[in-house]
């Protein structure tokens, strides 16, 4: 899906402001021992750390195995919920949730970073109240690379790595975002014709910043359309990195389609009232792609 992967380095910077005295504080030890030495991890090290997991975190991890690839890879998966609250058994109402990664053999980055949540959140269970919630109410499968024969056959390309973001702002007490969040009242799902109007009406009011591209048509007809946002959507320097975000592969696939929709309007609302979104638009070239199967998405309403 990725022709290439482009890495962001963040730099964090305080933000100073007046506020209230606060009485306490609650400190989370986050275990990311596992970010010590980043690399890149091939397809028997992604077995051996899911297997380490299981043992480490019985509890909460069970790895299994897909199935495997063309080349006799094995597909390493992993699973982690916390046990149900009466002990007896699966809970039947938990909602599960699959990450996958490196479909395409060059998507390195996803793959790593799929990895490291498993690890992250394996370990900061017992640390992190928003982590016991989530695994307790969850059940998250991981399958990091769908593609390891892919993986296994890309090599690193020569590359310029630049500074995309020098700036991002840290949560801060009395620090207020003037955030335009507009579009999320009423919170909806949107229909095709409903998504078109809305990136025609974007394109309208941020005609510098945003520009709707066609690429083509659904097998039903239906227009399958890309919202482009950048500083100058007419014209981009050379050494700004391209993004593509694409979603609603399947039909089923409601929320992401939605996600995309809502981070469209989030970002041209945002644009000039927020400073690390307008250095992110600034810096890139991001295409939202919301519905890549627009026909299954109408027959699974």
């Amino acid at each position: 899906m990725y022709v290439c992967a482009y890495v962001v380095v963040l730099a964090f910077t305080c933000v100073a402001a007046a506020s209230p005295v606060i009485e306490h504080v609650e400190v989370i030890d986050e275990g990311d021992s596992f970010l010590d030495n980043p690399h890149y991890l091939n397809n028997e090290q992604i077995g051996e750390l899911f297997a380490r997991l299981s043992r480490d975190y019985p509890a909460l991890a069970q790895t299994y195995s897909i199935g495997r690839s063309i080349q006799g890879r094995e597909l390493h998966a992993l699973a982690l919920n916390a046990p149900a609250p009466n002990g007896n058994g699966d809970d039947l109402l938990r909602p599960m949730v699959k990450l996958v990664a490196n479909i395409q053999g060059d998507e390195a980055l996803g793959r790593q970073i799929v990895l490291y949540m498993a690890e992250y959140l394996a370990s900061s269970y017992q640390l992190d109240t928003e982590v016991q919630r989530l695994l307790n109410t969850t059940e998250i499968h991981f399958l990091p690379s769908c593609n390891p024969d892919g993986f296994a056959a890309a090599k690193m390309a020569k590359m310029q790595w630049i500074l995309l973001i020098a700036l991002i702002p840290l949560a801060a007490q009395g620090y207020i975002i003037k955030e335009d969040e507009s579009f999320l009242q009423p919170p909806q799902y949107i229909s095709q014709e409903q998504l078109e109007d809305l990136f025609a009406r974007l394109e309208k009011a941020y005609p510098e910043q945003a520009r709707v591209h066609s690429l083509g048509r659904s097998l039903e007809g239906r227009n399958l359309i890309a919202l482009q946002i950048s500083r100058s959507v007419r014209q981009r320097p050379l050494l700004t990195p391209p993004v593509k975000y694409v979603a609603n592969m399947h039909g089923d696939e409601t929320v992401g389609r939605q996600l995309l929709i809502y981070l469209a309007q989030y970002l041209l609302g945002n644009y000039e009232r927020i400073s690390h979104i307008g250095q992110l638009v600034n810096t890139t070239d991001i295409y939202l792609m919301p519905t890549m199967n627009p026909d299954g998405y109408a027959l699974s309403q």
